[in-house]
């Protein structure tokens, strides 16, 4: 996702989270941001590298687990260090939506709520991206989607790749 895909995201689950959780970033060289945000697209203003959307427990404490996004970026290869997307050898890496929890060390209060905010993140997601991403072979990428205008940037930029943890893909 780039800018108005993250966008439409932030727009997407702002609503559905009000009350209930909260985004914190943190900055290049894990450095916390230590504010909470009601959207995504506030959480990363600025130099933030990611952000993780939590359950709010008391004050700006958090509860449970949390939902970690990486942000969409452009690399000089897909493991290779960041350059600007103009640049002509630009390989856009993808973003991750991802969390990691073991239900059975949370009480169940804690599990249904983070189920809820697992399955609201996910339906905003599905709703401003699509699974238009293929191999260079065709076969379909399970999991993998693409936001309208970094599809509009694939398709403008038919030279330059695009990586999904190494895998280059295309756009179908």
């Amino acid at each position: 996702m780039l800018g108005a895909d993250v966008d439409a995201f932030s727009v997407a689950l702002a609503a559905a989270i009000d009350g209930i959780a909260y985004w914190r970033t943190e900055f290049p060289g894990g450095k916390p941001g230590g504010l909470a945000y009601g959207s995504l697209s506030e959480a990363l203003v600025g130099d933030r590298v990611q952000a993780f959307l939590h359950l709010k427990g008391d004050g700006l404490g958090t509860i449970g687990p949390e939902i970690q996004y990486l942000p969409t970026d452009f690399a000089a290869e897909p493991f290779g260090p960041y350059v600007p997307a103009a640049s002509p050898t630009a390989v856009m890496r993808s973003g991750r939506l991802a969390f990691k929890w073991r239900p059975a060390e949370e009480p169940a209060a804690i599990q249904a709520g983070f189920e809820e905010l697992a399955d609201i993140a996910w339906r905003a997601l599905y709703t401003v991206t699509k699974p238009h991403l293929v191999t260079l072979s065709g076969r379909p990428v399970r999991g993998t989607r693409i936001g309208g205008e970094a599809k509009k940037w694939a398709i403008e930029h038919p030279n330059q790749r695009l990586a999904d943890w190494g895998v280059i893909l295309r756009v179908r």
